[in-house]
């Protein structure tokens, strides 16, 4: 009986991709640590790290050939920017564009949902129209009336 010494590599756990995760669940990762990536493929491999899958079960999910993958992490070629979106579905983080930002000298943090802009207008109103109720108060105990 032949052993098959790729069974291992050829038999991971699969990467379920249809779980569309809203991207405001993702995590950001430390800016120091980001600082100290040099490129947006190094960006990639540490995204991949830190979602705790390999880079195998990653290129094999995105359907992105062997081949392929080992001239995108050597530099020969260019990660598919059109991919992005996946790949942060897949790791679970948005790291490659934390790094972007970060090179570009922005802060990359999420907008406000329209819940908690909601949320924030409302206690606004709130905190208005009690200065006003207390001016009123604060008026009719001047004129002598016991509230």
């Amino acid at each position: 009986m032949k052993i098959d010494r790729q069974w291992k590599s050829n038999n991971l756990t699969h990467v379920d991709s249809g779980l569309q995760r809203k991207f405001m669940d993702y995590f950001l990762d430390d800016l120091e640590m980001i600082s100290t990536l040099t490129s947006l493929t190094e960006a990639i491999r540490y995204s991949i790290r830190k979602s705790k899958l390999n880079e195998k079960q990653v290129y094999m999910e995105m359907g992105i050939d062997a081949g392929q993958w080992t001239r995108i992490v050597t530099h020969v070629a260019h990660f598919p920017h059109e991919r992005f979106l996946e790949l942060f579905s897949i790791t679970g983080n948005l790291i490659p564009l934390q790094y972007l930002a970060y090179k570009a000298g922005f802060e990359l943090r999420p907008l406000q949902s329209a819940l908690e802009y909601q949320n924030d207008t409302l206690k606004k109103e709130k905190e208005n129209l009690q200065r006003q109720l207390d001016s009123l108060f604060q008026l009719l105990r001047a004129r002598g009336l016991d509230i």
